[in-house]
């Protein structure tokens, strides 16, 4: 579509999990940040990660700017305390569709990241993802 190199393509691609192809849209990556973060508020030693799932979800709620002219953490910021996070022994608190659904938001703020800001809403941010599964 011209909007991101071949190169950037391909490496959000191998970043996205077209086994199960379960988080492939805005409101899916939305509703698995709801999941993860409804299983683990009661654990201990989980507030950083409800904070990254916090930030990650004000942002995909916000992709086009109507609620907000800022975001809490930028786009970058925010996917790549994620990956962070996923490289972590913290992580071990996930399930791995839990942390693959994780790795598909961590794309979507990747791909978020490089839109201007005119391109940057839930359907364009939906529609890369599907282009890049269909492509992995």
């Amino acid at each position: 579509m011209g909007l991101i190199t071949e190169s950037e393509a391909s490496k959000l691609a191998g970043g996205l999990n077209s086994v199960t192809g379960s988080t492939d849209s805005v409101g899916e990556l939305k509703g698995a940040i709801d999941a993860i973060s409804e299983r683990v508020k009661d654990e201990d030693g989980v507030s950083n990660l409800l904070k990254l799932l916090e930030n990650s979800k004000e942002i995909l709620d916000n992709l086009d700017g109507s609620k907000s002219k800022t975001f809490p953490v930028d786009p970058a910021t925010a996917a790549a305390e994620l990956e962070s996070f996923l490289k972590s022994d913290d992580a071990d608190i996930l399930t791995e569709k839990e942390k693959e659904s994780l790795k598909d938001v961590q794309t979507a703020l990747t791909i978020a990241d490089k839109l201007s800001p005119e391109q940057r809403t839930s359907a364009e941010v939906s529609k890369y993802m599907s282009i890049l599964k269909q492509s992995g």
